[in-house]
C-alpha cells in the first residue's frame, strides 16, 4: 500500500515508471533510428552519413552500412559556418 510517506522510488518501481535518463535514451535512439530510415526532418538527417556516400571505390567501407563519424573540431567548425551562412541569407 502507497502512503504519503512512501519514499520516491518506491512510488516509481510500483508504477513501473523508467527513470528520467533512460527515457532520454530511448528518445534519442528513436531519433537515430528516425535520421537513418530517412524518416526525420533534413535539418536532423543531414548529421549522418554513410560511408558509401563519401566515395565510390569498392573498398569494404563503402560497401558496408558504417555511419562517418566526424572529427570533432571540423563538425563544429562546419556547423559555425553554415549556422552564419543561414543568417545571412
Amino acid at each position: 500500500m502507497l502512503t504519503l510517506s512512501t519514499p520516491v522510488h518506491d512510488l516509481v518501481e510500483s508504477l513501473n515508471w523508467t527513470k528520467l535518463n533512460e527515457r532520454w535514451k530511448v528518445q534519442l535512439l528513436i531519433v537515430v533510428f528516425k535520421c537513418l530510415q530517412g524518416w526525420a526532418p533534413s535539418y536532423l538527417r543531414s548529421h549522418f552519413r554513410y560511408t558509401e556516400s563519401l566515395h565510390n571505390k569498392g573498398t569494404w567501407s563503402q560497401t558496408s552500412k558504417s555511419l562517418v563519424v566526424p572529427h570533432w573540431k571540423k563538425a563544429i567548425k562546419e556547423s559555425v559556418l553554415s549556422s552564419t551562412e543561414d543568417h545571412k541569407a
